[in-house]
């Protein structure tokens, strides 16, 4: 009987090669009808078939998923989850900075960024060595053991290890996409209070509300900028503040609000939260509704710009 890791790893490569057979020309719902059979369970069907669906994020997956290295973080029955935030912006530029760190250690070389493997991520994901000297020396250690970087020459390990310790971030992979993505789910929570996006992504629904109808041929660039600065300010809000924020109210936004779980949440934040979406020249029946709800003397939200 597989065990989950394998069962994980099968669905994996029974994705990469439905990847495979769309990038040789294939459409995607024949490639999936195809090789579904393959996939672990109808639910992994369906999830596979959701991301297919969404070729943008697809796309940016596929980024991720050509370093065979990172290949093992992959989730495919957790798409659906990605897919139901709606926040594809979010997600992409993720899975973006993924590919561009390590990119960078190779120096954006496609064919040496291959030779990375489940050893090296496992080893790197989660340490910012330029900050944490344990980070550091613990990599150092593996370099030096001949535990990583096994597929590279001398020359290019010391290469790569120079730009390892130069890296200002901490280093990404899709283990760590999967995890900060429950963060994001939080946040999410937060944002329903604000609106409601159908069919478009959360960023889309903000900035129709911020732009009331107008097109964005008739916006400046100082607004186009203004608007996604303001778009980011919402969100580092949600973040600072979900423990606060992600939970169901009591009163009239309980009905508007029903898809959010059914938990009290504290009005007053709410409304601070509302107040400030609105200030900041976002409109919507939600934030109409909440920012009316009356202020109680009570920590105030905590917001902190750099």
């Amino acid at each position: 009987m597989q065990d989950r890791n394998e069962i994980s790893a099968h669905n994996v490569e029974i994705y990469l090669k439905i990847c495979d057979e769309i990038r040789a020309g294939a459409e995607p719902t024949d490639a999936w009808k195809a090789r579904k059979a393959g996939l672990s369970s109808p639910h992994v069907q369906r999830c596979v078939r959701q991301l297919l669906k969404n070729r943008a994020l697809w796309e940016a997956f596929n980024l991720v998923l050509d370093i065979p290295g990172l290949q093992n973080g992959m989730r495919t029955s957790t798409l659906h989850k990605l897919i139901s935030l709606k926040c594809d912006e979010q997600l992409m530029s993720y899975l973006r900075h993924i590919r561009t760190v390590w990119s960078r250690f190779v120096q954006d070389d496609d064919e040496a960024i291959k030779k990375f493997d489940a050893t090296d991520v496992k080893e790197l994901e989660l340490r910012c060595p330029r900050y944490s000297a344990y980070d550091k020396a613990k990599i150092q250690m593996e370099l030096e053991g001949g535990h990583i970087f096994r597929n590279f020459s001398q020359h290019e390990r010391q290469a790569i290890w120079a730009i390892v310790t130069s890296t200002d971030c901490i280093i990404p992979s899709l283990y760590t996409f999967f995890e900060d993505v429950k963060l994001l789910q939080a946040c999410v929570e937060s944002m329903k209070y604000l609106i409601s996006p159908v069919e478009e992504t959360f960023n889309m629904a903000l900035r129709a509300s911020w732009t009331q109808g107008r097109m964005e041929s008739e916006m400046s660039a100082d607004e186009e900028a203004r608007i996604d600065l303001l778009i980011r300010d919402l969100w580092m809000l949600t973040m600072q503040n979900f423990r606060l924020l992600s939970q169901q109210p009591r009163r009239s936004a309980e009905r508007l609000l029903a898809k959010v779980p059914p938990q009290r949440a504290n009005e007053s934040k709410l409304a601070r939260f509302a107040r400030f979406a609105d200030r900041s020249g976002f409109h919507s029946p939600e934030i109409s509704i909440l920012k009316e709800l009356p202020p109680q003397q009570e920590e105030e939200l905590v917001f902190c710009l750099k």
